[in-house]
């Protein structure tokens, strides 16, 4: 079952989206995620991310735990789906309409000012799937989940 990890963030009226990272952890691991930051209410479903990967060839949706999993899945608090891209797969977690995901204090700032922590914003967040733990800071899947972020943007 995923939990809530890590961040690349969005900023909710920018026109140019702006990127943070930060390092995050599961199982009291640490690991690099992105999070997409979205206006409260904002975060896609797992319909838009199928839409985009269907329109998308670069990335496509590997598991849905609630049509994969059956009705057993669908309890869970909060909605994710795994995508796969360059043959590794990604969570990508905070989906909605469950509940919002807020995103943990960022680790580097990229694009954005000090003052950006004050703004609410909700995340939809892209980790390496448990089986890249070993080689979830070796440059190919850095690399992949750098590519997915911005396809996903």
């Amino acid at each position: 079952m995923v939990q809530n990890f890590g961040s690349i963030e969005r900023t909710p009226a920018a026109a140019d989206k702006r990127v943070t990272f930060a390092r995050s952890t599961r199982r009291g691991a640490h690991f690099p995620a992105a999070s997409l930051l979205f206006a409260p209410g904002d975060r896609p479903g797992a319909r838009q991310i199928r839409a985009l990967a269907a329109a998308d060839t670069s990335f496509l949706v590997s598991f849905d735990p609630e049509e994969d999993a059956g009705s057993s899945a669908s309890a869970s608090a909060e909605r994710w789906l795994e995508v796969l891209t360059s043959g590794l797969t990604f969570d990508l977690a905070g989906l909605a309409p469950r509940v919002e995901a807020e995103y943990p204090a960022p680790a580097h700032l990229f694009g954005l000012s000090s003052e950006f922590a004050r703004i609410p914003l909700e995340a939809v967040t892209l980790a390496p799937g448990p089986h890249l733990a070993g080689g979830r800071q070796m440059l190919p899947v850095l690399r992949a989940q750098a590519l997915l972020t911005a396809r996903l943007a």
